[in-house]
């Protein structure tokens, strides 16, 4: 009796689920990557294998809306807002992180006090160099934290900002590299 469907292909390796495997295919997984990066960045061929291509503040970099320090101030100030929610236990400070049904902490997680308070101290240093930032500049506060949050938390796209947005984000990262000169990459 006849099966229905198309026939099978016979000698290819197959996972345990029975689809074809896809092992040795990450040059066919790479070259889609490649090419969406032309396509929806305009990024070259010489740069999209670039990893900073795959984020809003590495793709800034790339294109030089921002320079190396920024781009690392920027890195910096993302992983001090984000060890600290968690930290906190609140929940991951981003839009898709939000579940208005379900309470999200550390109840299950044994969190060092240590720990705790040396995220606080970062995050206060943080706000901090954000604040005299603003208020050196004369920038609104809440424009410049809410830029870096944007960008660095976020993953906003800075192409379609308006430039003083660009500006009040560049002087909190600017703030920021001088803040914290311990967590900065010697360039290369």
């Amino acid at each position: 009796m006849k099966r229905s469907g198309r026939k099978r292909i016979v000698n290819i390796r197959r996972q345990p689920n029975g689809q074809p495997s896809r092992a040795g295919q990450s040059d066919r997984t790479r070259s889609v990557a490649l090419e969406a990066r032309k396509r929806m960045h305009g990024a070259n061929k010489a740069n999209a294998l670039r990893p900073e291509w795959g984020f809003a503040l590495g793709r800034a970099l790339l294109k030089g809306e921002l320079s190396q320090l920024q781009f690392q101030s920027g890195l910096v100030a993302a992983d001090i807002i984000t060890f600290y929610y968690r930290m906190k236990g609140y929940r991951r400070p981003t839009p898709q992180a939000f579940d208005l049904f379900r309470v999200v902490g550390l109840s299950h997680i044994e969190v060092r006090p240590d720990t705790v308070a040396a995220a606080e101290i970062d995050y206060t240093r943080l706000q901090r160099a954000m604040r005299a930032a603003a208020s050196k500049n004369g920038h609104p506060y809440a424009s410049a934290s809410n830029t870096v949050h944007m960008a660095c938390v976020e993953d906003s796209e800075l192409g379609s900002w308006p430039s003083h947005m660009v500006r009040y984000l560049k002087d909190a990262l600017d703030a920021i590299a001088l803040e914290f000169p311990e967590r900065m990459v010697e360039l290369r």
